[in-house]
């Protein structure tokens, strides 16, 4: 995978923005049904986010904090010492959809770790990547199911949509509708069971 720096060094001129297009042009290439970020310590930009959006591929991201909880880098040493100083009581991990904001995405799962009094730093972070190890596999298979059940209403809403669109203008009341009626099904789909019937 391109790395930064060597890109940049070897690009006068261009940016990180840059950078991020082409690592998006690079895992587009690949049609990827969803983009796992895990100890990828780079913060993406529009760049990247617009063209894997446009792709509609989700991104998720495993960050070794709760939600809104130690954002960003070096998050297990400041939890650690947050507990040290009696701030907290315990830490966790998450797997969270990128956005913008770094570390504030939706959480797809969250999981509470433990801190022991007796704990060293070392303790403490093999623990939370015991647990970071489970997490990111579940959520990955969780984002998986429901995009996948996403796109197959897309498809059919898609095929529904274009036969409509070929009638006469009067139709378009009812395509109106059928806009309306996604949006409500897309929030639905979000909850469908695990294992729904095929």
């Amino acid at each position: 995978m391109l790395a930064l720096q060597p890109y940049l060094k070897t690009n006068p001129g261009k940016t990180r923005d840059d950078y991020d297009y082409e690592v998006s042009k690079i895992v587009l290439t690949a049609s990827p049904d969803l983009v796992v970020l895990a100890g990828w310590m780079h913060v993406f930009g529009d760049k990247f986010l617009e063209q894997v959006e446009r792709e509609n591929v989700p991104v998720i991201n495993l960050h070794p904090a709760l939600p809104g909880a130690f954002d960003g880098v070096n998050s297990i040493h400041r939890a650690f010492d947050a507990f040290g100083r009696g701030e907290i009581e315990h830490s966790g991990v998450m797997v969270h959809r990128v956005i913008r904001e770094v570390d504030r995405g939706e959480p797809v799962l969250v999981r509470t770790v433990e801190i022991r009094k007796e704990d060293t730093l070392e303790d403490f972070e093999q623990r939370l990547h015991q647990t970071e190890w489970g997490v990111i596999v579940e959520a990955t298979q969780i984002v998986l199911e429901s995009h996948r059940w996403v796109l197959l209403f897309r498809m059919e809403l898609s095929c529904s949509y274009s036969s409509l669109v070929a009638r006469t203008p009067r139709h378009r009341s009812r395509i109106r509708k059928i806009e309306k009626y996604t949006i409500i099904t897309h929030v639905i789909l979000s909850r469908l069971p695990r294992n729904p019937p095929l």
